[in-house]
Order: C-alpha cells, then structure tokens, then sequence
C-alpha cells in the first residue's frame, strides 16, 4: 500500500463522534484515516475479481445497505459471500458503515477481525447517512486558504468585510454585533469552496480574537457570550471598504441595477464596494447592503423599480 500520509485527513476516530452508531469490530481507530470525501459502495469489488476493478486501496469510508444485501443474497452460499466480501476487507478501508436494511452484519464482523477493520452499523439508510455526514467529511478535507478580512453572519446572511489594513473592518464588525450580528472572523479568514459556495471560518490562530485599534486584542466569545459566535458561515455577499475624502473623487455605484461579482476560490459572490468618510455610519449601509441582496434574492431589484418609474414619467410628459 503506498504512502499516503502527507495527504489531509481526518481519523476514523473523529468521524465516529460525529453520529450515532453501534460499534462491532473496533479498530485502532486513531490511526486509520480516512483520506477521500467520497462514499464509496465498492460494487466491482464485491462482485468479482473483474479487471475493471482498478483499485489497489481504498481511500474513503464504505457503506453498505440494502443494494449490497441484496447482491450477496444471490451469491446463495457463505462461502461465496465471505469471498466477496474479503475481496473488500484486502483494499484497506479506513472504515465500514452497515446501513439499514444490511442483514449480514454477523458475517462481516467476524472477517473484520482478520483485517482489523472498523466496522460499525448504523440505523440510517444509506441516503440519510450520506446527507448526515458527507457535509461535515467535505469541510474536514477541503484545501483551504487564508485571506484578510472580517466575517459575520447577520439577518441569515453571511459577510466578508474586506478594505485596507486600518479602514476599520473590526470597528464596524463591533457595531453589527450589537445590531444582531453574529461573530465569525477577524483579520484572517480561511476559505474554501464547497459544492460551489464559499465556506468562512476562522483561522487557527485568530479563533474568536480580535484586533481593535486603541484597545488591543480582544475575545469575543468572553465579551459578548458563545450566542454571539459561529465557527463557520457560507459567505453570500463581499463588502470591500474604500476610504476617500470626498465621494466625487472616485466612482461608485449609483444605481445598481446591474449586480456585480467577484470570484473567490471558483465561486462568484456579490460585491458592494462601500466609500468610508468621516461622519457616515458604515454600519448602517452594511445593514441596507443586507436587505438590499435580499430583495434581490427573492426577484425583486429596486434600480429596476426606479428606472421603470422615471420612465412612465417621461412618457407623460
């Protein structure tokens, strides 16, 4: 079996913690690492030596249900069924999950033994399983990567609050937080892409810190409780902050009936490039920011609304 050992993963251990199971042959289950977010159903493998079955290992989880069960009770004989089964046990699985409806659990317990294989059942069927935990499998095995910026989570939407070093990112994120908003990261920003959304969290480092100029380095979760703080949001909208002294002097959007984007790890998000000036309350634009995509969201664009308006009047006139 090659190494593989270099490779992001997450243990058989952690995976177990994640949802209700029965275990029947433990393993060392600190050291088996399950390195692919796919599921797999190993049917060529279980069904014969067929060369098409291409597989020296197998990499991620195994679950078997009731297409499985049904296989093997054609094969009409243990023997032949052991067979089969052992032909799966040889590939090295990190783990074997016995969904409901798999009648043969006995069987399979007794040659996990031999090869020293997790197995555990479940009482999910292989949907509800898949559902349950391929989300989490996927965010565990994502390659990440760091930004600057600052995440909230406000009215069900997710923000990343981007602008240069000193705009004041952090003040603002203080003052949504008291509006209702929800901590997610400050400073430094891991994201990844997950089936086409943009995932935030908080780097390792920054955790629930952060960085607010003329009072230093503050805990969020101490100051303003653990309600007030999610590990992780889908980012919907992306604010970049622009200081200028006078709003003439650099374009902005005045209209916005044409939705910009700015892609980020593969996934275009929506983008709103705020002025910062002395005096206007950023806070209270990022709130109009909010509804303002929520609106879109539902059909509805108010520059659209606008123009339609001025035209009737143009047309009566």
């Amino acid at each position: 079996m090659p190494s593989i050992e270099k490779d992001k993963n997450i243990t058989v251990q952690s995976l177990l913690k994640k949802f209700p199971n029965e275990i029947l042959y433990l393993g060392d289950i600190s050291s088996n690492k399950i390195f692919s977010p796919s599921w797999n159903r190993a049917g060529l493998e279980l069904a014969s030596n067929s060369p098409l079955s291409c597989f020296t290992f197998i990499r991620s989880i195994i679950f078997w249900g009731t297409d499985e069960c049904f296989f093997l009770n054609l094969l009409g004989s243990n023997a032949k069924r052991t067979k089969a089964i052992e032909r799966v046990f040889k590939l090295c699985p990190p783990l074997i999950i016995l969904c409901d409806g798999f009648n043969y659990a006995s069987l399979v317990t007794e040659i996990a033994a031999k090869y020293k294989t997790t197995v555990v059942s479940s009482k999910f069927n292989s949907h509800q399983l898949y559902f349950s935990l391929s989300g989490w499998i996927n965010e565990q095995l994502a390659n990440y990567q760091t930004i600057h910026g600052t995440a909230v989570y406000m009215n069900g939407v997710g923000i990343l609050i981007q602008g240069d070093s000193g705009i004041g990112k952090s003040e603002i994120a203080l003052q949504l937080l008291k509006r209702g908003a929800v901590f997610v990261a400050d400073d430094a920003v891991d994201i990844t892409n997950i089936n086409s959304q943009l995932l935030a969290k908080p780097n390792q480092i920054a955790k629930t810190f952060m960085e607010v100029r003329g009072i230093g380095i503050i805990n969020v979760a101490r100051m303003f409780g653990v309600l007030k703080i999610r590990k992780q949001c889908i980012i919907d909208i992306v604010i970049n902050l622009s200081k200028v002294e006078k709003l003439s002097q650099k374009y902005f959007e005045r209209v916005g009936q044409k939705q910009t984007f700015i892609t980020l790890s593969n996934v275009n998000i929506p983008f709103y490039n705020i002025p910062v000036t002395i005096g206007r309350d950023i806070s209270d634009m990022i709130e109009a920011v909010v509804g303002d995509f929520k609106l879109k969201q539902e059909g509805y664009n108010s520059a659209n609304e606008f123009i339609q308006h001025v035209k009737q009047i143009q047309s009566k006139k």
